[in-house]
């Protein structure tokens, strides 16, 4: 399990502000989201899930996303308090 969360806390920490600041919102929606309500919560019309998505961190289900595993979203979550 330590290994999963390592992994996951890499991905994060290469990611830009924009894109870190979307997977914490993504925590705080939930495992399922929209792009629509993504995009609201962080005020960016324009962003799309590409970067989070090619690292892993989410994957596309038909109009929704998905937080890609569970460990995605217990780190990124508690990252809203640094």
């Amino acid at each position: 399990m330590e290994v999963g969360k390592s992994l996951v806390q890499a991905r994060m920490d290469r990611l830009d502000p924009r894109d870190e600041r979307a997977l914490q919102a993504a925590a705080v929606i939930g495992q399922r989201f929209s792009l629509a309500l993504l995009r609201h919560l962080i005020a960016d019309e324009a962003y799309e899930c590409g970067a989070l998505q090619q690292r892993g961190l989410v994957r596309r289900e038909g109009a929704a996303w998905l937080l890609s595993h569970a460990l995605v979203r217990v780190r990124a979550y508690p990252s809203l308090l640094r």
